[in-house]
């Protein structure tokens, strides 16, 4: 899956540390939706002439354990807009119409929101 939060990242190179725990939690989550699509991307480029579909898709803003490791300000931040976000069965949906609708209804590579094609931001196409 991936998320809008995708939109304030950058490519960069994929650092891996289990010792270092991220400064950014938000930053990092952004990267992680954006090395989403970018895969998704290239699943598609590699693999669609044997007939494997691929697909990213932003759930929504969903209701869900996200920032609890945080602390301080963003911690209080992400607990009050979570009131406003949807459910866990609401964000659900577009991963459900994906995995239903016949490959042939979908366009392979596309990034999916509310169960409809977006373009995501243009970093992440290249």
């Amino acid at each position: 899956m991936s998320v809008q939060k995708h939109i304030g990242s950058q490519v960069i190179q994929v650092q891996i540390s289990a010792s270092k725990k991220s400064a950014n939690t938000v930053a990092a989550y952004s990267k992680v939706k954006l090395y989403n699509i970018l895969f998704t991307n290239e699943l598609k480029n590699r693999f669609e002439s044997y007939g494997i579909s691929a697909y990213s898709l932003h759930p929504g803003a969903v209701r869900t354990a996200f920032g609890a490791e945080t602390s301080g300000i963003a911690k209080g931040i992400i607990r009050l807009t979570q009131l406003f976000f949807i459910s866990p069965k609401s964000g659900a949906q577009t991963t459900i119409f994906l995995a239903k609708t016949p490959a042939s209804k979908l366009r392979n590579g596309s990034y999916y929101v509310r169960k409809k094609t977006k373009v995501p931001h243009l970093h992440c196409l290249e």
